[in-house]
């Protein structure tokens, strides 16, 4: 895979799981949140189990320690973003700005960022690919 397809593919895996995790949140009530964590544990465990298999090309990549940062530091921007935005399609009621949004102020995720800390942390992660190109 080329540098450019390898990008292309991290971008395209980070938004498509936060489409899914924001499909998901909008069909599952907090109830049915709530009885799923009491059954199998915070659901949260099993996004970022599936976010590690979608790691995966990444590390084979040859890219190391900065393969892994790169994917880390611009997961939450694009990630984020996409789950803002669907949710907002969604439910006009939420996260008025989509994709620009900043965090949610009942969010259960485990790390939650500003949409300033998001756009810091991807300028980092894409410029320190850059560097190493």
């Amino acid at each position: 895979m080329t540098t450019i397809e390898i990008i292309a593919y991290w971008f395209l895996f980070s938004a498509g799981c936060g489409a899914f995790e924001a499909l998901l949140f909008h069909l599952a009530n907090p109830v049915k949140t709530d009885l799923f964590n009491q059954k199998h544990g915070d659901i949260h465990r099993y996004f970022t189990a599936f976010r590690a298999v979608g790691f995966l090309p990444i590390f084979f990549t040859g890219w190391g320690v900065v393969g892994f940062l790169f994917a880390i530091l611009t997961f939450p921007l694009i990630h984020d973003g996409m789950y803002y935005e669907v949710r907002h399609l969604l439910d006009e009621r939420l996260y008025d700005c989509g994709f620009w949004s900043n965090e949610s102020k009942d969010t259960t995720a485990k790390i939650s960022l500003s949409l300033e800390e998001r756009i810091f942390t991807f300028v980092g992660g894409f410029g320190l690919l850059l560097l190493t190109l």
